[in-house]
């Protein structure tokens, strides 16, 4: 039996959308971290973009 590409992308998307929300929670509890932290180390990641923010 072949499956269509909308199938098969439909067994996929429960797993994505949980991915999404995983991801957005650690991102707002990267920030929120950075909220109470050091001004020194807040001044110093002020300027970067989420994506910069997980790589240091």
């Amino acid at each position: 039996m072949t499956r269509s590409f909308h199938e098969i992308e439909s067994l996929f998307e429960p797993g994505r959308f949980t991915a999404i929300k995983s991801r957005t929670q650690a991102i707002n509890q990267l920030k929120s971290v950075l909220v109470c932290a050091d001004s020194a180390l807040r001044e110093a990641l002020a300027g970067l973009t989420n994506p910069h923010l997980i790589k240091r």
